[in-house]
């Protein structure tokens, strides 16, 4: 089952559900700021980072992560593009962000998360080619409490791509029951 037919349904996809995350504060759900960036030739959507400030010239909500209802805040950054052929099109998650900050103590004593992948991997320091990734710093990865104590941003957990539509609701869920009053 394909979760769209191209990156701009996609980026509705997405928006869709953050608009149904139970986590997130209510009046925040509504609002991802997303824009299709000709120079990358993708749809940008972000929460809570600075980037991209020349393609979201003001617009105030690009900077503001989310807020969770029980503490902690949300970022977010997704880039999205077309793939494929004409004939066999795809969409492409390029890269993700989802940072996830100050959360209340909780009986997995997560402090905060982060699922990174970048645009492209560089093949620096560490790089194997027999695994065609870099265990130092993979490509697609997953920190947890990364920013508690000095090197702790250093354990980087290789996750493969992860949908982050998936990652949003599988969060919702965990937050939302283990939050629960």
């Amino acid at each position: 089952m394909s979760i769209a037919s191209n990156a701009r349904e996609y980026a509705e996809r997405l928006v869709a559900c953050l608009g149904c995350c139970a986590s997130i504060d209510p009046q925040q759900r509504t609002t991802l700021p997303h824009k299709f960036d000709e120079r990358r030739g993708a749809w940008i959507l972000t929460r809570g980072f600075d980037a991209f400030s020349e393609i979201f010239q003001n617009d105030p909500e690009v900077s503001n992560p989310y807020e969770l209802i029980y503490g902690g805040q949300l970022k977010l950054e997704v880039r999205v593009r077309e793939s494929g052929t004409r004939r066999r099109p795809a969409v492409d998650v390029a890269a993700y962000q989802l940072s996830i900050l100050g959360l209340s103590e909780n009986p997995n004593g997560l402090e905060c998360l982060r699922f990174d992948k970048t645009q492209g991997q560089p093949r620096g320091d560490g790089w194997d080619d027999d695994l065609g990734d870099n265990p130092q710093h993979p490509w697609s990865h997953l920190h947890i409490n990364f920013v508690a104590r000095e090197g702790a941003n250093d354990c980087r957990i290789p996750v493969g791509p992860v949908c982050p539509i998936l990652l949003i609701s599988a969060f919702d869920h965990w937050y939302c029951s283990t939050f629960r009053a």
